[in-house]
């Protein structure tokens, strides 16, 4: 590469590009990429930073063994460069006569006895000594697994002095009876996320509390339950993780973020008790509550004393949205995301038809007006109840929120054009008018129309795509579903409009969008990575 090329762009646009590229590469193109440093002195000091900003040790890799020998040196550029590391999977504390296999079976040639032990050797003498020279890391994700030398990794991160995020993830076997990991060496935390939780013991209760108090700067919370029943389930008061730290002469509210996901919420509730610790917050995301074999737990008193206190979210990810909900997002203006997503483990039989009919009247008729200044992204997404949702009664209430940037929305569609929902043109049509600066548009198709649903029972998953009966499992055929979600954008493609700014994204319809072409006046479609954002 000459030296023209350096001299034309400027330092700031040649680290975005490089930026964007590192991000993007993977296995093979990820050397190709290494090796360009070899390029020239300049070529070197602007890829390097980025090949190197994130480390992975897992084992289930054959090359990881030699890859902490060299990182154990403290030479290499991961100990200048890196800022994110990330443990997936590593070896038994005591050897074992079976193969020590990763997760889903993924240990591959590595399963031989010989393979593994050399591999455990490496991990035995250079795991901790290589973890100790990326002094420049801020960010670590750790998997725990059962028997492994979780403690000794956590104390060693602990001496990382410029540690900011952590996110521990528990393994999907990890059982609540077995020993909490020993979090204790931890603190000074801007960011923590605990995810497969399988529910709080009163010892484990007592480490994140500590940890939540020894991180007085501490910003965004994640607690994320297990994806399976796993332990007691015993209800915990939120308040009692942020007791020691309001406890504390010298507390001063910092957290902006707090989501509580998944089934962590069979067994942490919310209470007025725990508002003092969220004087900051402007991110809130709760899933539903089913903290007693599946009952709705009382919660509006938590929703009262915020409104008491006058703190208000910029963003709140909710489910359900009770008229305690809407009573606290009614108390003022201001709220710039709003997404109504049900919790895909959650209890099913909890809301009725009936109850998902008042709950869209709650967010359509209570909470959009209130916000329609402001808001800037509404997301609908896993109903299960979708005939609540119908556009037909609601769609100008979405468009008079003018400054939505994205919108993700139900639609009820067939086409043979017999859905009880609004035409295809209305929709398109009433958006592009009246939303200008939309610049995204989700749409979750819904097949069978709306008056062929019992009132007594949901739509399974062959009748409302998107949502599966279990997760990650839908017995939807993937061609129809892609037939249906294709007959779709075929229709929105033939409609006339001359002027729109926004991309389209339907679900089922694979990697592609539509965007509009202004010298054709219609939308066409074009291939592209499918935008997760949405959800």
């Amino acid at each position: 590469m000459s030296c023209h090329f350096f001299e034309t762009l400027q330092r700031d646009v040649l680290d975005i590009i490089i930026a964007e590229v590192a991000q993007g590469i993977r296995g093979a193109q990820f050397k190709t990429f290494c090796n360009m440093r070899l390029v020239s002195k300049a070529m070197n000091e602007l890829i390097e930073p980025k090949a190197f900003a994130s480390t992975t040790i897992d084992f289930t890799r054959l090359r990881t063994g030699r890859q902490l020998e060299c990182l154990a040196q403290g030479t290499g550029p991961n100990a200048r460069w890196t800022k994110r590391l990330k443990i997936d999977f590593l070896f038994r504390v005591a050897s074992d006569d079976s193969p020590d296999i990763g997760r889903r079976g993924q240990w591959d040639l590595a399963s031989q006895q010989e393979q593994a032990a050399q591999l455990r050797e490496y991990q035995n003498k250079f795991l901790i000594p290589a973890i100790k020279t990326l002094a420049n890391v801020k960010s670590v994700r750790i998997l725990f697994q059962t028997f492994r030398p979780n403690d000794e990794v956590i104390r060693t991160i602990s001496q990382l002095h410029k540690l900011q995020e952590l996110t521990l993830v528990f393994e999907p076997e990890w059982e609540s009876l077995k020993p909490f990991p020993d979090i204790s060496p931890l603190g000074n935390l801007t960011s923590l996320a605990l995810e497969g939780i399988p529910s709080l013991s009163l010892k484990s209760i007592a480490l994140v509390s500590g940890l939540i108090s020894r991180s007085p700067m501490l910003e965004s919370l994640t607690l994320q339950g297990a994806t399976r029943d796993r332990g007691t389930d015993d209800l915990v008061d939120l308040a009692e993780l942020f007791a020691g730290a309001l406890a504390s002469p010298a507390f001063v509210p910092r957290l902006r973020k707090l989501a509580l996901r998944g089934r962590t919420r069979r067994f942490i509730a919310l209470s007025p008790a725990c508002v003092p610790y969220l004087g900051a917050l402007i991110n809130l995301a709760i899933d539903e509550n089913q903290a007693i074999e599946g009952e709705t737990v009382d919660e509006s008193t938590f929703w009262s004393a915020l409104s008491s206190v006058g703190l208000r979210v910029a963003s709140l990810r909710i489910y359900p949205v009770t008229p305690a909900v809407a009573a606290y997002l009614e108390s003022y203006s201001g709220l710039e995301t709003l997404n109504v997503s049900r919790n895909i483990w959650g209890n099913e039989d909890n809301i009725s038809v009936a109850g998902e009919r008042a709950m869209a009247s709650l967010v359509f008729h209570t909470v959009l007006p209130r916000h329609k200044e402001t808001l800037r992204a509404f997301k609908i997404c896993d109903i299960r109840w979708s005939q609540a949702w119908t556009l037909g009664r609601y769609l100008d209430s979405v468009v008079q929120c003018n400054e939505l940037r994205t919108l993700r929305l139900l639609f009820h569609y067939t086409s043979d054009r017999r859905s009880p929902d609004i035409p295809v043109y209305t929709l398109i049509s009433q958006v592009s008018a009246r939303l200008k600066h939309l610049q995204k548009l989700y749409i979750s198709l819904a097949k069978y129309p709306i008056d062929t649903h019992p009132i007594d029972r949901a739509p399974t998953s062959m009748e409302l795509y998107g949502v599966c009966e279990d997760y990650g499992v839908c017995d939807t055929d993937e061609d129809e579903v892609y037939e249906h979600a294709s007959a779709f954008e075929e229709e929105v493609c033939k409609i006339k409009i001359h002027q729109a700014s926004f991309e389209i994204y339907v679900d089922g319809a694979g990697d592609g969008k539509l965007i509009h072409n202004p010298n054709a006046g219609r939308f066409v479609r074009v291939a592209c990575d499918y935008d997760f954002y949405g959800y």
